[in-house]
C-alpha cells in the first residue's frame, strides 16, 4: 500500500552505545527503499554515543541530539515534536533503545495509516521473552490488567493502557494533547500522556504487530534501587491530575511500589525514603 507519510522515528538512549542499541539495529533492517522515513537520536547519557550531530547511514537521514543533563524522556519527545513541526513531519514513532522490532514494521506503521485515516495513535503488541503482554493492557483507574491475548484494530483509549516505547502519534494530535509533562521524566510519563490525549481523542488503534520488549536489567544493589525510587517518588508527585479520583489511584501505585519494594528487600528504606521525600516537599 503506497503512502505519502513523513515519519521520524525517535530513539531515546541512555547510557548505550547506539550500535549496541537494539532498535536501532531493527530500524536499520526495516527501513529497505523507503524514502520518507528519517531517524531521530536523543541520547541522554553523560558521553556522547556517537560523534556528530547529524549523519547519513544505510542511506536514511539521521539526526543526533546529545543532552548529557539527563532531563529524562519526556524532554526528549518533546524535542522531537518541536524537531517534527519545524521539518514537516506527519507522525512520530517512539522508541527506548531495547524494543525489537520484527521486519517489515515499518510498513505495517504506514499502512495502518492509510486503513485508519481518523485514527490520531497507533499502537503495537509489546511482549516480553516470557510471552507476557505489557502493552496495550487494560486499565482502570490507572492501575493496568494485563492481556492474556492479543486484541487489534480501534479501541477506547480510556479503557487501555499503553507504554511508551512502540506508539506512533501524529504530530498535530501531539500538539493539540499538550505533549508530554516534562516534570514527570520517567515513571508515569505514558500514563501522563495517555491522560492528555484522551482529554482529546476518544481512539486509538492496535495494529497487528508484535515488538519485543527486553527488561531483562534488574537491579539488586538496594543503595542504587533507593536512588532509582526517588527519581519514582518525584515523578508520582508531579503528575498532573485531572481530578480526585486521578490523585488517588496515583497514589495507590506509589503506596503499592513501596510496598512492594520494601517486602522484596526487606528493608523499611523504601518507606521512610517515600515519607521523607514527601515530607520535604
Amino acid at each position: 500500500m503506497q503512502n505519502n507519510f513523513n515519519l521520524l522515528v525517535v530513539i531515546v538512549l541512555y547510557n548505550q552505545l547506539l550500535s549496541d542499541s537494539k532498535s536501532y539495529k531493527s530500524i536499520i533492517n526495516n527501513i529497505n527503499e523507503l524514502n520518507n522515513i528519517s531517524i531521530l537520536i536523543y541520547d541522554n547519557s553523560f558521553k556522547r554515543c556517537i560523534e556528530y550531530n547529524f549523519f547519513i547511514a544505510n542511506g536514511v537521514k539521521h539526526t543526533y541530539e546529545h543532552n548529557e543533563n539527563n532531563p529524562g524522556i519526556s524532554v526528549a519527545y518533546n524535542f522531537s515534536h518541536q524537531f517534527a513541526v519545524k521539518h514537516n513531519f506527519d507522525w512520530l514513532l517512539f522508541l527506548d533503545q531495547d524494543t525489537e522490532l520484527p521486519n517489515n514494521s515499518l510498513n505495517v506503521y504506514l499502512n495502518s495509516i492509510a486503513k485508519f485515516p481518523n485514527i490520531n495513535l497507533f499502537a503495537p503488541i509489546v511482549k516480553v521473552k516470557n510471552g507476557l503482554i505489557i502493552s496495550p493492557y487494560r486499565e482502570k483507574f490507572k492501575v493496568g490488567y494485563g492481556l492474556k491475548s492479543p486484541i487489534y484494530g480501534e479501541l477506547d483509549i480510556r479503557m487501555y493502557g499503553l507504554i511508551n516505547s512502540g506508539i506512533m502519534v501524529s504530530t498535530l494530535a501531539f500538539s493539540k494533547a499538550g505533549g508530554y509533562n516534562e516534570l514527570v521524566r520517567l515513571d508515569f510519563s505514558d500514563l501522563q500522556f495517555l491522560s492528555r490525549f484522551r482529554r482529546c481523542y476518544k481512539k486509538f488503534s492496535c495494529i497487528d504487530l508484535c515488538l519485543l520488549q527486553d527488561l531483562s536489567s534488574f537491579e539488586t544493589d538496594i543503595e542504587k534501587l533507593l536512588i532509582r525510587f526517588k527519581y519514582f517518588c518525584r515523578d508520582a508527585y508531579n503528575f498532573e491530575s485531572s481530578g480526585i479520583l486521578d490523585r488517588f489511584a496515583i497514589i495507590f501505585i506509589f503506596l503499592k511500589h513501596t510496598l512492594a519494594l520494601s517486602i522484596k528487600n526487606k528493608s523499611f528504606k523504601f518507606i521512610l525514603n517515600a515519607y521523607s521525600y514527601y515530607y520535604d516537599l
